[in-house]
């Protein structure tokens, strides 16, 4: 009965989809950034006594993948102090390494994910280790404990992953996408020297949109007072994000892409028999293939925390949109030349 229903027309079902997100350990690194490393020069203060005798504070932290592990590096200053009349009074300094392998765990319903420490050892600073047993005692009390609340939530993500997608999408199958992201759960998660990477799983009946038939040469001669608009913003969008980044190296690669889009894009208008070769498709692919790495390259080189976590965040929720055109997933998707003759369709209506 349930198979009769979902071949009706009236009546789709839900299919199952996985995809592979690759997450850069600079975008790691700025996350941690964001929610631990807070004080100035990027370090974090995880204890401090009630008198503000004691602390110990992680700063140059330093992240990589490790035998299937996170591995972090963070150069730890530990003072242990006590209060006489009134003046704190240093007992003990010590400056030093602390490190830790965190094995990336997912909870039980796969809507979480947490990075529990499975081994952690500290060192001095000439790489012997640490042997005073109660500044050891502090650092596993205090340290450890903070460094494992880093947690990574699907459900707190749902409002930016909506944002991201939404301008892609059908606006008939809109209602869909809320569906399909509240299914989001992590389906497998793998740590290597390079990168993570995980698989989000989620359930969609989204259906592929309705082809678009071809320009008519009427259309074609009106979106041709268009385009040099709509170009001239695209080019001044991509120019203040090559400025921003100081970077001339990937000024010179976005401008190739908006020349190579010009064509691409006005062939796309009125070509046939796309379904199998969509231009618009294959050139979105082509292009992010080529841009994601220098746009990842050239985060480095931000010094502003927040400003490098929008980017990296920008650059992950588009390897989102990458994965699904590329494996043709039917989210409603409308990076396709279909999707190109709506919107150039709608624009060209809006402004007869």
């Amino acid at each position: 009965m349930v198979l009769l229903s979902c071949l009706s027309s009236a009546v789709q079902c839900a299919q199952h989809y996985s995809v592979p997100i690759q997450l850069d350990y600079r975008l790691v690194k700025a996350v941690l950034f964001a929610s631990l490393y807070t004080d100035k020069q990027q370090s974090a203060k995880l204890w401090q006594d009630k008198q503000g005798c004691s602390s110990i504070i992680l700063s140059a932290l330093q992240l990589d993948g490790y035998q299937g592990q996170l591995r972090l590096r963070n150069k730890v200053h530990a003072q242990v102090g006590a209060l006489f009349a009134g003046q704190c009074m240093p007992l003990l300094k010590w400056v030093g390494t602390l490190e830790t392998w965190q094995q990336p765990r997912l909870s039980e319903d796969r809507k979480t994910l947490s990075l529990p420490i499975t081994h952690a050892v500290a060192y001095d600073q000439h790489g012997q280790k640490l042997a005073i047993e109660k500044l050891e005692s502090i650092l596993l009390k205090h340290v450890q404990p903070k460094l494992a609340t880093v947690k990574v939530d699907l459900r707190q993500q749902y409002p930016e992953l909506v944002a991201t997608l939404l301008p892609y999408i059908n606006p008939n199958q809109r209602g869909m996408l809320q569906e399909a992201v509240d299914s989001l759960v992590f389906n497998d998660i793998q740590v290597n020297e390079q990168q993570v990477t995980l698989k989000l799983a989620f359930d969609t009946s989204a259906q592929a949109p309705a082809h678009s038939a071809p320009f008519t040469q009427a259309e074609q001669q009106h979106w041709q007072k268009l385009a040099p608009y709509w170009e001239k913003l695209l080019t001044n969008a991509l120019t203040q994000i090559a400025q921003e980044t100081h970077s001339s190296v990937l000024h010179d690669s976005l401008m190739t892409v908006v020349s190579q889009a010009r064509n691409t894009l006005q062939h796309a208008l009125v070509a046939q028999n796309t379904e199998q070769h969509d231009p618009v498709r294959l050139f979105f692919i082509a292009s992010w293939q080529q841009l994601a790495p220098k746009l990842i390259a050239v985060t480095a080189d931000i010094a502003n925390d927040q400003q490098r976590l929008r980017y990296l965040s920008f650059i992950a929720a588009l390897d989102i949109v990458y994965q699904l055109v590329e494996q043709k997933i039917p989210l409603g998707m409308e990076i396709s030349t279909d999707g190109l003759r709506r919107l150039g369709r709608l624009l060209v209506d809006s402004t007869s």
